[in-house]
């Protein structure tokens, strides 16, 4: 699991640092090309990342190759994923991502490492109200305030009732056909468009993204450039 420190560097780039918590992972640091579920992502990571089209993986980052990989009942998981692993990670699992033994990249079970929010800046209340300082409930009962900058993944509820939003318009939920929806930042005004996978865009991004149950994002955060055709946000 990876904890990212993350800022804007010139209105387009971003730095970042993540820390290793697995002993025997090396601590690395690269450049942040893009912001993913409230925190940055670098196009030479070794692990891959959940994507939902070809041309959304290779345009935030062109050296990075698009993947699909059936995961069972006619379900692929679709990932971008380096085009050749580094040296220091050279043994890649199926899912596309690089580690640095065979053990690792055998275990790999393809699904994305949750960012856990900070356990310093919670209240256990489970199954009383949350107070008003803290309105974001987690799935587990524990409450969180607005402004917390990790993802916090909500009560499977919020799935069937689509407001789980309202109590923190500072954030954006990603709902699902099932599980524990994020409840993320919003994007950053320069990049507002968040896709599927908690990915932020630029509303001139020139390129078509998908959306299953998310669709509402398109408009939302681009109001007068985009719109959704046949399950794709588009350029008006």
């Amino acid at each position: 699991m990876f904890l990212y420190l993350c800022h804007f560097k010139m209105m387009k780039k971003f730095l970042y640092i993540p820390l290793s918590l697995f002993i025997g992972v090396p601590v690395f640091a690269a450049e942040c090309d893009f912001i993913r579920l409230g925190s940055c992502f670098s196009c030479d990571s070794p692990y891959a990342f959940p994507i939902s089209d070809e041309a959304v993986c290779t345009t935030l980052c062109p050296k990075r190759v698009f993947q699909s990989v059936s995961v069972g009942n006619g379900v692929f998981l679709k990932t971008c994923t380096l085009n050749k692993c580094p040296d220091n990670f050279p043994f890649r699992s199926v899912y596309g991502s690089c580690f640095a033994s065979e053990e690792e990249s055998l275990s790999d079970d393809g699904s994305s490492v949750p960012e856990n929010a900070n356990e310093e800046n919670l209240k256990d209340i489970f199954d009383e109200p949350c107070p008003k300082e803290f309105p974001l409930r987690r799935w587990d009962g524990s409450c969180f305030p607005c402004d917390i900058e990790q993802t916090v993944y909500l009560d499977s509820t919020c799935n069937l009732k689509e407001d789980c939003e309202i109590l923190c318009p500072s954030r954006t939920v990603l709902y699902r056909d099932g599980g524990n929806p994020p409840s993320i930042p919003n994007c950053p005004k320069e990049i507002p468009l968040m896709d599927e996978n908690g990915i932020c865009h630029s509303c001139d991004i020139n390129v078509d993204i998908s959306f299953e149950f998310n669709g509402r994002l398109c408009q939302k955060n681009c109001p007068t450039t985009r719109h959704i055709q046949d399950g794709k946000c588009v350029r008006n």
